[in-house]
């Protein structure tokens, strides 16, 4: 009978498994949840470190978003390096905003795992929020000033 088919079987059945489970010799028991388990734990480990750094990272530009803005600039195409999703009115709002400041800074995870920095500009028109993710220098800037402040601590 398999571990899923316990429910269904009456309770001292079910304690009689639990106990043999504990009278094995702790390799045999470890080889056996290795079996069960594979390796999630160490995916668990992986996908905990990511967060953490996701974090620390998060972490750094909410206490550091002014001095973040004015290293940006005002030149909203130099820092995104994209304009052509946008038609000229939607772009040009988009610059005033980014040019008075009035953007957030968004970290996310990316596909490949890695950390990824966005410009988050709520636009005037309706409920709408459009994200930019910042061109790879500027997103190495950051993430060094990160590392850097991490080193210092």
């Amino acid at each position: 009978m398999s571990d899923a088919n316990l429910d269904l079987s009456p309770s001292s059945e079910r304690f009689r498994k639990r106990m043999e489970r504990m009278k094995k010799h702790p390799k045999e028991y470890a080889a056996e949840r290795k079996e069960r388990v594979g390796d999630q734990v160490e995916k668990v480990r992986e996908y905990q470190e990511r967060n953490r750094d996701l974090s620390d990272i998060l972490l750094f530009v909410e206490e550091h978003e002014e001095e973040l803005k004015d290293m940006l600039g005002a030149d909203l195409e130099n820092v995104t390096g994209s304009m052509q999703n946008y038609d000229a009115k939607q772009w040009g709002e988009m610059k005033q905003l980014f040019g008075a400041g009035q953007f957030d800074l968004v970290v996310e995870a990316s596909p490949q795992n890695e950390p990824r920095v966005s410009v988050r500009i709520d636009l005037p028109e309706g409920n709408v929020q459009e994200k930019i993710p910042l061109t790879p220098s500027k997103q190495k800037e950051i993430l060094a000033s990160v590392q850097a402040k991490k080193d210092d601590v």
